[in-house]
């Protein structure tokens, strides 16, 4: 599945693809945390060119950059993910102090990156390459709203952070819906919209070949009809659902086996208020259309729609779907008995159940990883002293213990 490949590899490829016309995109980045932003950017590159290389930051690369707990992925992991984009052909890792060795072997037509990255991997003789290798050199302002990925691991590791001290402390209001900290015996909120929910820019690329890698984005007053439409084309549908908050490689696996098993995969996302619901303050990390804008640049998903309902039921009425793909957890072993799947099956379609494609792995887990090395940033200095002495002894305290006592 994942299109992560060795230099000399790579290498050979690249010749066979310059040979017959392909211009070669190369651009770098770490990935830790996906967002939409990600996707367009990688996309954008993409359309720069016939070929996309993406350099992946290795995990030796981003622990000499930022330390202790970096990346929160593995770097396997980060590539196989990127891998179930349609416009990013080939994954290999690069460390950034050695990114001039890696472009003598990918030879790219085309060096692709943001004003701000150029500047960290210009100082070993990649501009000196680049300008005597003809290499055009595409340097793309950030787009606003813009998050970088240490601030969206930031936001949901202090999230995290909120949410333990409310759990412990409860006369230390904390409110997840502001963000501030205040001295009371109530933990209601005074506000029920927040303002840390993490909002990208949503628009996709007006380019025809950039509607040919993306899905769209549609109400869900239209289910009814796209279903109808399908059925006549002689599509058949699969329907999933999920909060997607933190989209990892098991969403990707998962909703790749859904497609799988039919033409036309449609993705339902609870929005924001029915998010906070189910999984409680603090989440969703990501707003609704980013999730969706996320979800509709991996080649397994034609379609989102964003549903305000406690459940799937209204979705899977309107839509009728050939097959309701959902996963298998002890929450719905009764799920034979639900409303659900009697109205799947009452038109004649089918229900799917699969366990998780990576249950090592899920938001919670990111999110706890997250607000763990940001505890031990924020706390590091009170973890030195803790981790320094084991206990106080009288023994360590001798200089203090003379009966002398000096009269004046």
């Amino acid at each position: 599945m994942t299109k992560l490949t060795n230099l000399k590899h790579l290498s050979k490829q690249i010749t066979l693809l310059k040979r017959s016309g392909k211009k070669i995109v190369f651009t770098i980045g770490a990935y830790d945390l996906i967002h939409c932003d990600h996707a367009k950017y990688l996309l954008e590159a993409r359309l720069a060119g016939d070929v996309l290389v993406v350099g992946l930051e290795s995990n030796r690369s981003r622990y000499d950059e930022k330390g202790w707990g970096h990346p929160l992925i593995d770097q396997r992991t980060r590539a196989e993910m990127l891998s179930y984009f349609s416009f990013v052909d080939f994954i290999c890792l690069v460390h950034r102090k050695h990114v001039l060795s890696v472009l003598k072997y990918v030879r790219p037509n085309v060096f692709y990156t943001t004003a701000q990255n150029w500047k960290s991997v210009i100082g070993h003789g990649e501009a000196t390459y680049l300008e005597n290798t003809a290499t055009k050199v595409i340097k793309v302002p950030r787009r606003l709203p813009y998050v970088a990925t240490s601030t969206l691991v930031k936001n949901i590791a202090d999230l995290k952070l909120k949410e333990i001290m409310e759990y412990f402390f409860g006369k230390i209001k904390i409110d997840l819906a502001r963000g501030d900290y205040s001295l009371s015996t109530s933990l209601q909120h005074k506000s029920s919209v927040r303002s840390d929910i993490l909002r990208f820019n949503a628009n996709f690329s007006e380019s025809l070949l950039g509607l040919f890698f993306v899905g769209r984005v549609i109400p869900k007053a239209t289910l009814q009809e796209l279903g109808e439409r399908l059925r006549a084309e002689g599509k058949k549908i699969v329907f999933t659902a999920g909060s997607y908050d933190l989209l990892h490689v098991g969403h990707a696996r998962f909703l790749q086996k859904a497609s799988s098993l039919g033409d036309v995969l449609i993705v339902g996302l609870p929005s924001n208020e029915q998010v906070r619901q189910s999984k409680g303050r603090g989440r969703p990390i990501v707003d609704e259309i980013s999730r969706a804008s996320l979800l509709c640049h991996l080649r397994s998903v034609g379609y989102a729609v964003i549903f305000n309902d406690p459940t799937v039921l209204e979705c899977l009425r309107l839509l009728k779907p050939d097959i309701f793909y959902t996963v298998a957890e002890e929450w719905n072993e009764g799920y034979k008995e639900s409303l659900e799947y009697k109205t799947v099956k009452q038109y004649g379609g089918k229900v799917a159940r699969v366990p998780r494609q990576a249950p090592y792995l899920s938001a919670s887990a990111i999110i706890d990883k997250a607000a763990g090395i940001r505890i031990r940033e924020v706390f590091k200095k009170l973890l030195e002293i803790a981790n320094a002495t084991n206990c106080f002894r009288d023994n360590d305290w001798k200089h203090s213990e003379s009966t002398d006592i000096e009269w004046s």
